[in-house]
């Protein structure tokens, strides 16, 4: 039963009433505005009422017709960090009592075990125990020093470190693993977000909150949920235009771009581009700056447009040798001090029906890729089996894509099977052959 001051109620309330505020300024009756979102009446009675909460995809149709400017995604975004909260709470409540439990018959604990509960040891069990160390601060230590009190400039480095560690890190590991690390370091910085801070260590605070959302929204990106990635771009980057952190805003702003990317929609990947590109074009970062141009000359591939790739690309290769591993994020490939982006070459160079040239340098892109980088490879493979495709190459193709799939299965994240299914829409003229039918029947049981 939920209690009244429960903060999953409060925002599931305040939720439901901006959508009826929003629904009555647009001149709309409950009806009507089911109609045009093509859902019941009851679903939109009952989710202004705060009675039931729909899906996300519900929050971004109302988002689109209502034109909310954020309001409801943001909404939607803070309930589900309190359901998330919620949840871990009551989690963290019966690892103890199954601690308490455990003392009480004389087992004992130790080590990262007695931190995380036995109940975490299955969704730990994708990585080596001592990667998982690897990725930050004991975070229930970060916690009880940052509650209730003014940070001090050593612990606010030693915080900043940690999260520049789990970005360093996320590549390595499954979503599963990594979704508890980055929870638990928002809600630190939420609860000393809410302390009063001088003015210069809450702007540091807020660009630290600016990057674990976007890291966050990269989590659902990986977990095939669109509509809370987008919905974390935008938390996040309230964070960063707070910290007024504009580096920060062009990594967001091409990270976000990768939605409607994958979505097949290159126009709306191209204007976050841009966006990211104008708050950057003023700022120290040239890491970042040839980033962004590189995803722009794999956007304007998407568009057909070869006179802009060559643009896109001119400008980020000459920006390569001034690029800086010290600047780097999530996202980011880089070939010994320098950033690489043969990668989104290579893409572009696919997009545009020029496969030798585009495998080339996605087989360039593969072979400068650590070794514990399982996803990137992945999505690599899946590219050049695609070169393959347009070369008539279909055997080729077939044996590519089913290395990317031989994955461990918390490693197959969903731009992986997105690619694979795309793939395996470029191999439909061939659908009968053995080796496509093979292709299929392996995505099916990865998908399913």
């Amino acid at each position: 039963m939920d209690l009244p001051d429960d903060p999953v109620v409060e925002r599931r309330r305040r939720l439901g009433e901006a959508l009826a505020a929003g629904r009555a300024a647009a001149g709309l009756n409950q009806t009507e505005l089911a109609r045009r979102l093509k859902y019941d009446r009851t679903t939109v009675a009952h989710a202004e009422r705060g009675a039931q909460i729909p899906a996300a995809e519900f929050w971004q149709a109302c988002e689109r017709l209502l034109k909310a400017e954020g309001l409801l995604l943001r909404l939607y975004a803070e309930w589900q960090q309190a359901k998330d909260d919620k949840a871990a709470d009551t989690a963290a409540w019966a690892r103890a009592e199954q601690r308490v439990r455990l003392a009480d018959r004389g087992v004992h604990e130790s080590g990262r075990d007695a931190v995380l509960g036995v109940a975490d040891s299955d969704a730990l069990s994708a990585a080596e125990p001592h990667a998982i160390q690897a990725v930050g601060l004991d975070l229930w230590d970060l916690l009880e020093a940052l509650s209730g009190r003014q940070l001090g400039r050593v612990t606010l480095t030693a915080i900043e470190r940690s999260v520049a560690l789990i970005d360093s890190e996320y590549a390595k590991f499954p979503p599963g693993v990594l979704f508890p690390e980055v929870r638990w370091q928002l809600r630190a910085l939420a609860r000393t977000l809410r302390e009063s801070q001088p003015v210069t260590q809450r702007r540091r605070l807020c660009s630290l909150a600016g990057q674990l959302g976007g890291l966050r929204a990269w989590l659902h990106f990986d977990c095939k949920d669109h509509a809370s990635a987008t919905a974390w771009y935008e938390l996040a980057m309230t964070a960063a235009l707070q910290a007024e952190d504009h580096t920060l805003c062009g990594w967001l702003l091409g990270g976000r771009s990768l939605v409607p990317s994958y979505d097949h929609d290159p126009k709306t990947a191209l204007a976050y581009i841009e966006r990211g590109q104008a708050y950057v074009s003023g700022s120290s970062s040239v890491t970042v700056r040839a980033w962004l141009d590189a995803l722009e000359a794999r956007a304007r591939a998407g568009l057909g447009d070869s006179s802009g790739f060559r643009q896109a690309r001119g400008r980020a290769n000459q920006l390569l040798e001034r690029t800086s591993l010290a600047e780097r994020r999530h996202g980011m490939d880089f070939r010994g001090g320098q950033l690489d982006i043969a990668y989104y070459e290579g893409s572009g160079l696919l997009q545009l029906q020029h496969p030798s040239p585009a495998r080339t340098c996605l087989q360039e892109a593969l072979e400068a890729l650590p070794g514990d980088r399982a996803k990137a490879r992945s999505i690599i493979l899946l590219a050049i089996a695609s070169t393959y495709v347009q070369e008539r190459e279909i055997e080729d193709a077939c044996r590519l894509a089913e290395d990317a799939l031989s994955l461990p299965g918390p490693q197959c994240i969903g731009p992986i099977l997105q690619r694979a299914n795309d793939l395996l829409s470029e191999l439909e003229p061939w659908r009968d052959t053995p080796s496509v039918a093979t292709l299929r029947q392996q995505l099916l049981d990865r998908d399913g």
